[in-house]
């Protein structure tokens, strides 16, 4: 038996326990090597608290996400129609997606590493969530979440397959078998997509027009997030337009830097406030994002700009959300134990 190291045992250990390390440590050969055994004297240190998130903040944390991340499904057609134009997909007419993989440059050297799939499912889900929210009521937001959410799951669901259905090349064993039933099922819901999800998009601005609240009601630093966060909403509209300008990306981006420098300078006098401290970090991330965004020679946004941008967008809503929990707690103070809080 090898001899046994138990000093960590001994703030926790019983009468029992000291007695039986007692005799193994005098029944170990003198020679043998030591082997620590490592009890843990302390329990894990608890998970940080999470606000109770009003039930109207997350849900219109749900719908945003859900209109927002969906936009990739919008690009997905581009980018599905690109190569195929009015064909079905068959020899020499193979649908294109957006970051599906590259190949071997065939000259000997290494295969560049596979990118990462548009997340299309993950994407169409959001709206699944927000449509199980249902109180507090949202009107006409909620019936076009409602009309909206099939289609986009199914779109997600569909887009998925074919990616990974394609970039396997599956389609050489089975001789366009499943790709034609996945493009039937795309093309059905593609006249569809823009209608709904445009329709989602007017009921959330009208929303959040009609449920406006002033600087009156908000945290300084809240409201100079909110602002930002605004102006980096016009970017988005200018990016995923049908026709990309490029005036209006450039002063949408001078603005949001004005606005951010604000932030920031805010963020650095008041340390301690949620809002500046969390959201300038993706904000100034989402600038350079949108300053790297690149036209088409069909005039719109680049596939990789289009989605960078949108994620990037995502991620400023999320950020947001962890914001709305942070500056509940400093306010009122930690939720009761047993009570979830509202962020993912």
């Amino acid at each position: 038996m090898s001899a046994i190291h138990w000093g960590a045992l001994k703030r926790r250990r019983s009468p029992i326990q000291t007695r039986i390390c007692t005799q193994l440590a005098r029944s170990a050969p003198a020679e043998a090597p030591s082997v620590l055994v490592e009890i843990p004297t302390s329990r894990p240190a608890p998970l940080s608290p999470l606000a109770k998130i009003d039930p109207e903040v997350m849900k219109r944390y749900r719908v945003d996400v859900c209109y927002y991340e969906t936009f990739v499904l919008l690009q997905a057609r581009e980018d599905y129609l690109a190569k195929l134009g009015k064909s079905r997909p068959g020899k020499g007419h193979i649908p294109g997606f957006a970051a599906a993989g590259t190949t071997s440059p065939g000259n000997g050297q290494a295969q560049a590493p596979t990118p990462p799939r548009v997340p299309y499912e993950r994407s169409a889900r959001a709206c699944t969530m927000a449509v199980s929210l249902v109180d507090p009521s949202f009107g006409d937001v909620d019936t076009a979440v409602a009309a909206y959410a099939p289609l986009a799951v199914q779109l997600g669901k569909d887009f998925a397959a074919a990616s990974e259905y394609y970039q396997k090349g599956e389609y050489t064993r089975d001789n366009f078998a499943l790709g034609g039933e996945l493009h039937a099922r795309l093309i059905a819901g593609f006249p569809k997509l823009d209608k709904l999800h445009e329709d989602l998009g007017v009921a959330l601005a009208s929303f959040r027009t009609a449920h406006f609240k002033g600087p009156a009601t908000m945290e300084q630093g809240e409201w100079l997030a909110r602002a930002a966060i605004e102006d980096a909403r016009e970017i988005v509209a200018t990016v995923t337009a049908g026709k990309l300008d490029p005036k209006a990306l450039s002063d949408g981006i001078d603005k949001l830097g004005k606005s951010i420098g604000v932030l920031s300078a805010y963020s650095a006098a008041t340390p301690r406030d949620a809002w500046s401290r969390i959201l300038t970090p993706p904000l100034e991330a989402f600038l350079r994002t949108a300053a790297g965004t690149t036209r088409s020679a069909t005039q719109r946004a680049e596939s990789e700009s289009f989605h960078a941008v949108v994620n990037g967008f995502t991620r400023l809503i999320e950020a947001w959300q962890r914001a709305a929990s942070r500056a509940s707690i400093a306010k009122n103070g930690p939720p009761p134990s047993g009570v979830d809080g509202g962020t993912p």
